[in-house]
């Protein structure tokens, strides 16, 4: 598709207006230029309704207790800032599997973690 010049341009104003008649372009764009405008408020209110509609909340703080010294730290935290007992799960290296945080021994073959 190439540049659209001024005869082309008034060719397709020529076959609107055969098309559609003098009489019926001014009520297309009448209603061409409300449905612009009511869209443009639906968009403007939806935009103000969406900033309204959902407050801040707050951030809770959580904390966790440690498994060893029953102290408490904070959910982020990844190992007990009293004792430095690591809060991370730790897979048994014998039977793969999955043991609790502060576990020392596993839960399923006994092997020390």
């Amino acid at each position: 598709m190439g540049n659209l010049g001024v005869p082309e341009l008034l060719i397709i104003l020529l076959i609107i207006l055969v098309f559609f008649g003098a009489k019926k372009i001014p009520e297309i764009a009448q209603g061409l230029g409300k449905g612009i405008r009511e869209f443009k408020n639906a968009t403007r209110e939806a935009e103000s309704d969406g900033n309204e509609s959902a407050p801040a909340l707050p951030n809770p703080v959580a904390s966790i207790t440690c498994p060893s010294c029953g102290k408490a730290a904070s959910a982020e935290a990844r190992h007990c800032p009293s004792c430095g007992t690591s809060f991370e799960a730790k897979t048994c290296l014998k039977c793969k599997t999955v043991n609790r945080p502060g576990n020392k021994f596993c839960s399923a073959c006994g092997t020390q973690l």
